[in-house]
């Protein structure tokens, strides 16, 4: 319960303030890195022409053995 806690205090904080924090999901981020990718340079008030951004994911399982 300590998250729900603290995730209320945050966006308490940004209210009070005035602030609409950009909320970025690792799985939107993993679904489509470059949309996201866009969505958060158009968030900081920045233009980028898209044929000059690269992104490229690589997705690894990593596989742990305890002996």
């Amino acid at each position: 319960m300590r998250i729900l806690h603290d995730n209320e205090a945050w966006s308490n904080w940004f209210a009070f303030h005035g602030l609409a924090p950009l909320e970025i999901w690792y799985e939107d981020l993993v679904a489509d890195t470059r949309g996201e990718l866009h969505r958060t340079l158009a968030y900081l008030g920045l233009d980028l022409d898209p044929a000059a951004i690269s992104v490229e994911t690589e997705i690894c399982r990593t596989i742990t053995e305890i002996v």
